[in-house]
This record gives C-alpha cells, structure tokens and sequence, in this order.
C-alpha cells in the first residue's frame, strides 16, 4: 500500500475512507477501493467470513467489517418472509409480544439480527450484488427465548384432569406462567432478517473476536427493549424486581455465546447441494449457563 505514504498514518479513519471516495469518483478505482479498506480496517476490523444461499456456499471466505444490529420483538428466522413480500414480524412493541405470548398466539422470543459490510477487496473478489447491500450483508441472528411455554395463560389456568378453567384467587396470571417456564438463557443462531442470503465467520478468531470486542457494544442499545418486556411480564414493581433478580442482565444473557456455533472453518466444503442452510443454522443453543 505505498500510496498510504503520502497520508499521516495517525488520521482519523474516515479520512481514508473519503480520500478513496474521491479517487474512485476520478476513476482511480484500485487506489480509491484500497483506502476505503484501510479505513475501516482501522476503526472496525476485518472479520472472515462465509456467504451462502439456500443452494450453495458462493465462494472462499471473504473480509467483512463495521457490523450493525436490529432488534425484533418476536422471532424471525426462515420465515421473516411468508409470500416473498410481506414479512411476518408482527409484534413492535414489548407490550405487544407479551400479550400475543400470553394469548397462545406467539413464543416469548425476541431477535436480534446482524448485518456485516463487505470490504472493497470482497466486493470485487466475490461479484454479487448481495456485497452491495448499502445496509450491509445479511449474515445471521441471535434468537432469545425466554420460555418454553407456548399454549397461552389460560391454557396454563386449565386444569390438566379435568379440562376446567381455574378461576378467583387460585387462577395463575401472566408472572406466574413465565416464572415457572423460564429459559436460561436459550439462545439459537438463525437466518438473517432476509429470506436467500446469509452467512458465518470461517474461522474461531473472527468469531471470538466478534463476540468479546463487538458483540458488547452492538446490544447496548437494546438494554432498554429487554427491560421492556420484563416490566411487561412483571407488571407492578414488586414482580418486575423478582424478574429481574430472575432474568439475566443483558451482559450475562450474551455473555454465556459460545463461539463453537458461529463459525465453519472447513474451507473445502464446496459442492454446490451442501444444505449449507441446514449446516450453519441447525437449531443448537449457542448459550451456555454461567
């Protein structure tokens, strides 16, 4: 990179990024493309990883980097999309995924979905529009489930002998049920919030990397959404402070992935019918309990 010579080397990183912004738009594309890596290498990173579809693994691992996070109050997975267009998201709000939760209708899962830019080097090495995305590359999500009940309150409120509504002072509200259902912490890698594309890292140093440098600050933000769905469940203050004591902070929540799930460094796996789909997000718990 003997082009970098002419740049302080203690510049803030976007100013690498602009300088190839501005070589590219005077045709300069190599040298452009090349600070635009550097930059972002600096601030964020490069992570390897692999890109897939529902046919194939579509080449080598490739670099990716500044990865960014979406929060969903239900769960995504698969079926983001039911007919190709309408996605199936229906939950907005904390209040609303614990009332479709208590109603039978949904599981208590939220999702948090992670997109990853490609480097310039990868957009030119792998020629796909899907490492054009301006949002970034859909790779994979985290799926939160919070209880292993799925039949609603007044399932939970029949009696099993007999088939009666338990009713008065006897019947159970919302806390109890997820009191007594629980999980700690059950966490599962998904697909992405998109329906062909998605994607892992290809090596055990990008994943651990992602995990104890990024991962951290990519959640912060939602500290306040999971906190949400525990004064939902909790409702008055005495239950939402047993919830708490209950349910993991987010730190400890994420805390326990293990990177073992989120990453494939078998780098010969390319014949074009691996379900690499089915490989890469097989249903294991990616959590452990502290």
């Amino acid at each position: 990179m003997k082009h970098l010579k002419r740049f302080d080397e203690e510049l803030n990183p976007s100013t690498y990024r602009t300088a190839g912004q501005r070589l590219i738009r005077k045709f300069k594309e190599e040298r452009g493309r090349k600070l635009i890596d550097y930059g972002n290498e600096q601030e964020f990173g490069f992570y390897n990883m692999f890109v897939g579809n529902v046919n194939t693994k579509l080449g080598d691992p490739q670099k990716f980097t500044n990865p960014k996070a979406t929060f969903y109050f239900n769960s995504i997975g698969n079926n983001f999309y039911g007919n190709g267009t309408e996605p199936l998201v229906k939950n907005k709000t904390a209040e609303e995924l614990v009332k479709s939760w208590k109603e039978g209708d949904n599981e208590l899962v939220f999702t948090i979905s992670f997109r990853f830019q490609a480097a310039e080097e990868s957009k030119i090495n792998l020629k796909h529009d899907i490492m054009k995305e301006s949002r970034g590359t859909p790779m994979f999500s985290f799926r939160v489930e919070l209880s292993d009940w799925y039949n609603g309150l007044d399932e939970w409120n029949t009696d099993q002998d007999t088939g009666d509504m338990i009713v008065g002072d006897e019947a159970h509200d919302i806390y109890d049920m997820f009191v007594n259902t629980f999980h700690y912490p059950h966490i599962t890698l998904e697909r992405p919030d998109d329906k062909y594309y998605f994607g892992i890292f290809s090596d055990r140093a990008s994943a651990n990397r992602f995990v104890k440098n990024d991962l951290p600050r990519l959640l912060e933000p939602f500290e306040g959404h999971i906190h949400d769905i525990i004064s939902a469940i909790g409702g008055d203050p005495e239950h939402i402070d047993k919830i708490k004591e209950l349910f993991p902070s987010p730190e400890s929540l994420f805390g326990s992935i293990s990177v073992n799930g989120l990453y494939d460094d078998d780098r010969k796996a390319s014949a074009p019918n691996s379900n690499f789909s089915s490989r890469w997000f097989n249903g294991n718990v990616i959590s452990t309990k502290k």
